[in-house]
């Protein structure tokens, strides 16, 4: 019979000498590991053929959830899917092209009186040289383009002017391009229009720049106050008529000028960045005699 010192002793050392032994056997190598499953490979051999029966008689008395299905039901279920599917994707389309006539028609009525007609046309590339830079959009003097033609988003957005046409392709200078000359503005005030003009100039940076006009001589100054977030549109005779009050974007700031204090000017910035487009839409203008 061994002594309560032994057994003391046999408890301490038994996990550290388990843990030191199956250390050992973690570094050694296949060859010699491999051997050693043979007693675990006898122990399944063993039990498997009690293993089966148990198994056997557990899903009797717990079966599955759902019994296998058909394989027509099945196919049948998967046809169902497909076809809610092609549904759903048929409904986002008519919802897309829905929205794509409403923002076409947005970009008409801005002029009624005026013949325009509407093509979208893909951008297929940029291009910058020393005249400045210009995006290629395929639609050329085939599809009615000239130099009176202007580049917008979805009709109402500017975005340039055709400085080139060909056959099939055209080139338009976007407005805040640093080539593209000063543009006679007008910060839209007042539901009917009004607000003080502005002479914008592209700044480089994405924005239009120019100074504000004074119309602190007016006994309404106070209701024509320009302030931050208000549109700025198009209102320069020297553009093509297409182009007439079309939206430049939004005032972003207002600013002390740099060289007259007493003075103010704007900046405006469009609502997209109009040098990573991928399409635009056209304002083609036409003749009295012409359909839309």
């Amino acid at each position: 019979m061994r002594s309560p010192l032994q057994s003391i002793l046999t408890s301490k050392y038994t996990l550290p000498g388990v843990i030191v032994c199956a250390a050992v056997v973690a570094f050694l190598p296949t060859s010699v590991t491999g051997k050693l499953t043979a007693p675990g490979e006898l122990v399944r051999r063993i039990s498997g053929p009690i293993s089966h029966p148990v198994s056997l008689f557990a899903r009797w008395i717990d079966p599955a959830p759902e019994a296998p299905q058909p394989e027509e039901l099945l196919r049948l279920k998967d046809e169902l899917d497909s076809f809610r599917t092609l549904y759903f994707q048929e409904l986002a389309r008519s919802a897309d092209l829905h929205k794509r006539l409403l923002e076409l028609q947005e970009g008409l009525d801005l002029m009624p009186s005026l013949p325009v007609r509407v093509r979208a046309a893909p951008v297929i590339g940029y291009s910058r040289h020393a005249s400045g830079g210009v995006m290629q959009v395929r639609a050329g003097m085939s599809h009615g383009v000239d130099l009176s033609t202007v580049a917008t988003i979805r009709g109402a957005q500017l975005v340039g002017r055709v400085v080139e046409a060909g056959r099939s392709t055209s080139l338009v200078r976007p407005i805040i391009d640093p080539a593209s000359p000063p543009m006679l503005a007008r910060v839209m005030v007042t539901q009917t229009g009004e607000g003080p003009a502005c002479t914008l100039t592209p700044a480089g940076d994405g924005t239009l720049v120019g100074p504000l006009e004074d119309l602190s001589h007016r006994p309404d100054s106070a209701l024509l106050e320009p302030a931050i977030g208000q549109e700025v549109r198009l209102d320069d005779p020297a553009w093509p008529a297409a182009a007439r009050m079309l939206r430049l974007g939004v005032v972003e700031a207002i600013r002390p000028a740099a060289d007259a204090p007493m003075r103010r000017v704007v900046v405006v910035r469009p609502a997209h960045d109009l040098l990573r487009l991928s399409e635009v839409v056209l304002r083609i203008p036409q003749s009295r005699g012409d359909s839309p």
